[in-house]
């Protein structure tokens, strides 16, 4: 996707509020004061002259040269969220009005946690979340300022001068000028835009990191977990699923290079989402294709996600280290420190195992062979559903996963055992993930509720499963550790499960009511709007 022409909508630097403008963001296109012509950009280096501007006298006030690395994740979150991170002999944070600063760092942060503690840091880890940060450009700076004096020796404007050349080379590229107005100033503004104009200015609505993109040709390309799908409700069932196949499946290979080299969490995460995803809706709407060569693509799948189960375990107690701690009487918590040390030397050994899986030929085999079974499928025996409209075709599997669902919420009473709660957090996982491949296929003022409520209802089951597996998981390890006499983590743990315990009770209490609630009233009629009118009577 070509590079956005539009710049963050930010404020414009105010000498009253005595804020800054390193970036030199500039005012959205479509503001009421864009043609105002404060911003402006020439090729190559804008050299000040004693008579470029008439009836002023200019004097530098500052002069600096240094080199500026910019950095995002690598979804480009802080671009796509209007924000800019850069380094120049400190940390910058731009995030819609606000500018933040931190210290230079030892070493180069890698995660927003990695920042000293401020607004930065706050704002980043909203931006970033659990993303890594990697440098993604990187520039020489040459910035003066000027202030501008008339013949009675009044200040009535500044101008700031920002040249950009590249770290190969110390050629100036580009030049950013930006007229800043001083209060009160009654000079005639008029003539410094036509002198920088004649001087071979032009206007511009495009910023620092954008100009330093351009020379680096870098290019952000956006990147969703979501399918970017859209069909006509009248397509054929098989051509619409073997194309969301083939998209989840791009999604999933994707973020094999991060995983790989073990960038961050969220690679795994989402390569393990995508192929569950494509696994679960190959199994759900049948009669597309043979089942004998559904259940074959269902195998295959799942054989490759259960390649990543262990090392997703490991990620999963890592990244709930704090919320597990906060959880214990501060005496308690040091005793965890060999526990999750234990974890992140298992985990690096699981991670280097599934690294070396992703790399081998015997997996590059497997993902060739699924997507040959799938390039030749148009022209395999016909299926029931397969020539059916789409939009019938899941209509019908959207019903039939709610009304699974609202069944199994009736029974639910204070002696169900849990896996049979297990098993309706997996037919609510299943209907999300039609909803999320097919719901552009309908009204989306009643997807989008029905989406949003039975997210909160996976949010509270998924708690609940994790707070079972996790006293499973916990009361192994304080077995043996109690053999082993480190009484300390076997308290430590002894506690953190009781505190799992009391939790776990608390939701159960809450769950029966949670299901019952999602599976009637509006949520009920909404889900019944989707399917075929044969089906709702």
């Amino acid at each position: 996707m070509p590079l956005p022409l539009k710049s963050p909508q930010f404020h414009l630097y105010d000498p009253l509020l005595k804020t800054e403008n390193p970036f030199h963001i500039t005012p959205d296109e479509s503001a009421p004061d864009a043609a105002a012509g404060l911003h402006f950009v020439q090729k190559g280096s804008f050299e000040v002259k004693p008579r470029t501007f008439a009836g002023v006298v200019l004097r530098r006030i500052e002069s600096v040269s240094r080199q500026c690395d910019f950095y995002d994740t690598h979804v480009w979150s802080l671009w796509f969220g209007n924000a800019i991170l850069a380094n120049e002999n400190g940390w910058m944070l731009q995030a819609d009005d606000e500018l933040s600063r931190s210290p230079e760092t030892t070493g180069t942060p890698k995660f927003a946690e990695d920042f000293s503690e401020g607004p930065l840091r706050t704002q980043l880890a909203d931006l970033a979340h659990i993303r890594a940060l990697r440098k993604t450009a990187s520039v020489h700076l040459q910035r003066e300022l000027f202030e501008a004096h008339d013949p009675s020796r009044r200040i009535v404007f500044r101008l700031s001068f920002c040249r950009i050349a590249t770290t190969r080379s110390p050629k100036v590229r580009t030049t950013l000028v930006e007229i800043l107005l001083v209060p009160g100033g009654k000079f005639d503004m008029r003539t410094v835009v036509e002198a920088l104009t004649a001087a071979g200015c032009r206007p511009t609505h495009e910023n620092l990191v954008q100009e330093a993109y351009k020379l680096g040709r870098v290019r952000p390309s956006p990147y969703s977990l979501k399918l970017q799908l859209t069909f006509a409700p009248e397509t054929h069932a098989r051509t619409v699923l073997l194309e969301i196949f083939s998209s989840l499946l791009s999604i999933a290979r994707w973020n094999e290079e991060g995983l790989i080299k073990d960038i961050d969490t969220e690679f795994l995460h989402d390569y393990r989402v995508s192929l569950r995803k494509l696994r679960s809706v190959a199994g759900q709407i049948k009669g597309v294709f043979p089942e004998a060569l559904t259940e074959a693509w269902k195998k295959q799948i799942g054989d490759l996600c259960r390649k990543t189960n262990a090392l997703r375990d490991y990620d999963v107690y890592l990244l709930s280290r704090v919320r597990l701690e906060n959880m214990l009487p501060e005496e308690l918590r040091s005793g965890l420190e060999p526990f999750f040390n234990a974890l992140r030397t298992e985990r690096g050994i699981e991670a280097a195992r599934v690294a070396e899986f992703l790399r081998s030929d015997a997996y590059k085999n497997q993902i060739s062979a699924i997507q040959d079974a799938w390039a030749s499928s148009h022209s395999i025996e016909p299926s029931p559903n397969a020539a059916r409209p789409v939009l019938e075709v899941a209509g019908e599997r959207i019903l039939k996963r709610f009304r699974s669902i609202r069944k199994a919420a009736r029974s639910i009473t204070d002696q169900t055992p849990d896996p049979f709660i297990h098993s309706i957090r997996i037919d609510c996982k299943k209907m999300r993930y039609l909803l999320e491949c097919f719901g552009h296929l309908f009204p989306s003022d009643t997807v989008n509720p029905l989406v949003s409520e039975l997210s909160k209802l996976q949010n509270r089951l998924g708690r609940y499963n994790d707070t079972s597996l996790q006293q499973d998981y916990l009361l192994q390890h304080a077995g043996r550790h109690l053999e082993s006499g480190d009484m300390h983590l076997a308290l430590s743990l002894g506690g953190l499960i009781g505190s799992l315990h009391h939790e776990h009770a608390a939701l159960r209490k809450r769950l029966g009511a949670s299901l019952h609630n999602f599976s009637r009233g509006a949520n009920a009629r909404r889900a019944v709007s989707l399917a075929p009118k044969k089906e709702k009577e």
